[in-house]
């Protein structure tokens, strides 16, 4: 018989809750926004927060130090490709948070903006299965990280019961 001991290594605490992984949906769309929230909070350990635009998204990123940003392209007040260069150029007020573009382009055209802008991948919005945007976004993150806040995570790991 074996069991599964969670361990929170926030609090270095056996038995504890593990490290939610922090992610920012950017998108202007406040429904599809939510959509992706409902998505990825019920699909995974995550804690999702939203901003509506890239200006509010920096602001959140600032404070909040996300482990990952699914960012929309084409959006008002700042777009999403203003959004990453100011992210990617200043990593000692925003750290480094891994960036994925969400776009409706697809193929060669995705592949080449995520090049061109040093995005750390994309999510291609109209064809993405609830399945596929989970395993794209678990797949981003590795299995230990470097919180932005500057704590270590680690992901839920089984511990075989001594004896």
């Amino acid at each position: 018989m074996s069991s599964t001991l969670m361990i929170n290594t926030l609090g270095g605490k056996t038995g504890s809750k593990p490290y939610k992984r922090r992610i920012l949906v950017v998108e202007d769309e406040e429904d599809a926004a939510n959509v992706f929230k409902t998505l990825i909070e019920t699909g995974g350990n995550f804690e999702v927060d939203i901003a509506l635009d890239g200006k509010k998204a920096l602001d959140m990123q600032r404070i909040g130090r996300y482990d990952l940003v699914l960012l929309d392209i084409i959006m008002p007040i700042m777009d999403g490709i203003e959004t990453l260069k100011v992210l990617k150029e200043n990593p000692e007020v925003y750290g480094t948070p891994i960036v994925l573009m969400l776009t409706n382009l697809t193929g060669e055209m995705a592949e080449e903006s995520v090049k061109k802008y040093k995005a750390d991948g994309y999510i291609v919005k109209i064809d993405t299965e609830p399945e596929k945007l989970l395993q794209k976004i678990k797949d981003a993150l590795p299995e230990k990280v470097e919180s932005q806040l500057g704590k270590t995570a680690t992901a839920v790991t089984p511990v075989k019961p001594a004896g």
